[in-house]
């Protein structure tokens, strides 16, 4: 991904964000460690622990980046916006949830069965909701993989024209574009539409997954203050976003629709 001088720009500049906020984590941990009379291994093993996969990461994400870069262009990688596969992930996804509801429900009524001092009825219902969605959350971030892949393969894996294209097409920037960057533009609102709805459902379940998981928390009783608070940061973060993923995924098919004579010209991709 890293082709040109703002690409390796942006990789530096979200890596150095990493390593501070891993940082500051870090000493955070020390500080309530020591405020807690904690044994001295517990910060030792957490931030050591940090360190190891986030040097893993380093390793494993350029040996990653080298074979991409190896790899020769794949516009086959397009085809995933086809209606008929688009339907097929979202029939994937509720099919995930159904499944893993009946089997949580299953699993809950023989625990209830087996003991006789067990909890609600209701709260294994929400226990076996929670499965479920977290189950449809897994099998969205999985089937839109190829969505996400073919993002890069738009803009022909450079980050930089990545984030470029994005604020076109997305943002509505009014930046000047070279003709092959119109081309890979439109390929761009092409997946990003259908993209960003499927980040949009799975990043939904996973909301609803934890929030049903502080409802527990409150049926049980009195929850405490970090469930609440938790609770109230996911309300708010899904009210903030969701605006802002509607508008993108409008002005990527807005996009998508109105240079749609680029791509009949060229030959390539046709918005669905």
């Amino acid at each position: 991904m890293r082709r040109n001088e703002e690409s390796r720009c942006y990789y530096r500049w979200w890596f150095w964000i990493v390593v501070g906020l891993d940082v500051l984590a870090a000493v955070a941990i020390v500080v309530f460690s020591l405020a807690a009379a904690s044994p001295i291994w517990v910060p030792v093993v957490i931030v050591g622990g940090a360190a190891l996969l986030l040097t893993v990461a380093i390793v494993v994400g350029r040996w990653l980046g080298v074979r991409d870069d190896r790899r020769p262009p794949d516009d086959r990688a397009l085809s995933v916006i086809d209606g008929a596969q688009i339907r097929r992930k979202i029939l994937i996804i509720a099919l995930t949830f159904v499944i893993a509801m009946a089997a949580g429900l299953v699993f809950t009524t023989l625990l209830a069965l087996a003991d006789a001092g067990a909890e609600p009825s209701g709260r294994f219902v929400l226990f076996a909701l929670q499965i479920a969605l977290l189950a449809a959350t897994f099998a969205g971030i999985i089937v839109a993989r190829p969505l996400n892949l073919a993002l890069r393969e738009s803009a022909g894996r450079d980050l930089g024209l990545v984030r470029k294209l994005a604020r076109v097409v997305l943002r509505g920037k009014d930046i000047e574009l070279a003709p092959d960057e119109r081309v890979a533009a439109v390929r761009y609102a092409v997946v990003a539409r259908s993209a960003l709805g499927f980040q949009l459902g799975y990043t939904t379940l996973l909301y609803l997954a934890l929030l049903i998981q502080y409802l527990g928390v409150l049926i049980d009783g009195e929850p405490p203050l970090f469930y609440t608070v938790l609770a109230m940061i996911l309300v708010v973060v899904l009210v903030i976003y969701y605006p802002i993923f509607i508008v993108r995924i409008r002005r990527a098919a807005r996009y998508a629709q109105e240079h749609a004579a680029v791509l009949d010209a060229d030959g390539e991709l046709q918005p669905s």
